[in-house]
């Protein structure tokens, strides 16, 4: 299961310019199979693209899989202001080689689902139901991961692991805190059966793995049940996950729970981390990353979960540069630029300057703001004329204003004095 388009009218503050009295607000876009990234600056709807998503994906996962949590609403505050007609989520999807549509639609009233036919088959409502998804070897899990994942809740006790595929899916579309109940719960379990099945050594094996390629200085994960704890070795130390920085808290407990959650929706499986399929959405990719750990996670999670599709937003460039072409989602029509779309192994400054838009990343704000003054210092200079004290005075008053924010760099002030005397004299 891989998203391919999306379709948002009249959703929140997305939009394109155009657009009907019926289609306000309109936006489309395209994703690629494997990876993207979606940019551009804050309150352009970024955030918004993935809860859309994730309102859909809830749906779709319910017809196609054993999942049984509550689907995401499209709620009133989600239509975009002044539409009269409702908003709509529309994606295209490729479902193991069969393409599928599907649309939710919604207004200030009520909420409905509405899903498209395709070659004659009414797509999510027969061909994929429950029965058949429950054969299959390899289930679809999807997975909404927001910025609230740094923070997080350690379990009082161990809860019963849920038995079934339907474990797979609990809350995985929520926007909620990291809770390690059924984390730690399923790592005990793991544990306890990896020295008896093949099969659950190799997962847990995976498991290991997978962390330690993310994280290097990292080794074996453990889990306690007296009290719950998820325990970790770091440079020769077992630390608890509490004990870690936010950033390395957040990205492990990303690892594990997509692994745990492909484990469990693909029981049949001998390697479900590399066959198991999905979508993953992630926010804020780089959130509490160290510039390193941004630039090597995308290829970290791909080669560590190769079946599924990530959707994500960031504001990164160190993210962007290792990006193929076509995994890149710019929202901000600003900063776009056809000429400039190229991304891929681009240096930190071209990407910051042309993808991003940020003017002379080489230089602080600061600077610019003292060659602006300057320039300004100077042109001032030049061009006015004093022809009465008074006049005089008032200039010398403009140029002091102009440099007393930079008052604290005596080669700057320096060259002001001297270009000051030089056309006004001394004071």
């Amino acid at each position: 299961m891989k998203i391919s388009k999306a379709e948002f009218i009249n959703f929140r503050g997305l939009t394109t310019k155009g657009g009907t009295e019926e289609y306000r607000s309109v936006k489309v876009l395209d994703f690629d199979p494997n990876f993207n990234v979606i940019i551009g600056v804050n309150g352009i709807g970024k955030t918004s693209v993935l809860d859309a998503l994730a309102i859909v994906l809830s749906r779709i996962i319910s017809r196609v899989t054993p999942a049984t949590d509550k689907v995401r609403r499209l709620m009133p505050s989600d239509i975009h202001l002044g539409s009269r007609f409702g908003a709509t989520i529309s994606v295209d999807l490729d479902f193991d080689g069969l393409d599928l549509s599907y649309s939710v639609r919604g207004n200030v009233s009520k909420d409905f689902h509405i899903s498209r036919t395709l070659n004659g088959l009414e797509i999510l409502g027969s061909s994929f139901d429950k029965g058949a998804s429950q054969s299959r070897v390899n289930s679809p899990i999807a997975i909404s991961y927001t910025v609230n994942r740094s923070s997080y809740r350690l379990p009082r006790k161990i809860m019963e692991v849920a038995i079934g595929r339907d474990a797979a899916y609990q809350g995985a579309l929520k926007d909620k805190i990291i809770d390690y109940r059924s984390t730690v719960s399923w790592l005990l379990k793991s544990q306890a059966l990896a020295h008896e099945s093949p099969k659950d050594e190799y997962i847990f094996q995976t498991v290991q793995d997978a962390v330690k390629r993310f994280l290097p200085a990292f080794g074996e994960l453990e889990a306690d049940s007296d009290p719950p704890r998820l325990y970790i070795r770091k440079n020769g130390l077992t630390l608890g996950i509490e004990q870690l920085s936010d950033g390395e808290r957040s990205f492990l407990s990303m690892i594990i729970d997509t692994a745990r959650r492909l484990a469990i929706a693909n029981p049949s499986s001998r390697n479900p981390l590399g066959e198991g399929k999905g979508v993953v959405l992630i926010d804020e990719l780089e959130l509490h990353l160290h510039p390193k750990w941004q630039r090597s996670s995308v290829v970290y999670l791909q080669k560590t979960f190769p079946g599924i599709q990530f959707i994500t937003t960031t504001h990164s460039p160190f993210v962007i540069q290792t990006l193929r072409p076509g995994q890149l989602i710019n929202l901000d029509p600003e900063t776009y630029d056809e000429e400039y779309s190229e991304y891929s192994d681009q240096s930190i400054e071209d990407i910051t300057e042309e993808v991003m838009g940020v003017e002379m990343p080489q230089k602080s704000e600061r600077y610019k703001q003292m060659m602006e003054a300057a320039e300004q210092y100077f042109r001032i200079l030049r061009e006015e004329q004093a022809s009465s004290p008074d006049e005089k005075e008032a200039i010398k008053r403009r140029l002091d204003e102009l440099s007393i924010p930079f008052s604290d760099d005596p080669a700057y002030m320096a060259l002001l004095k001297v270009e000051r005397e030089t056309y006004l004299g001394r004071d």
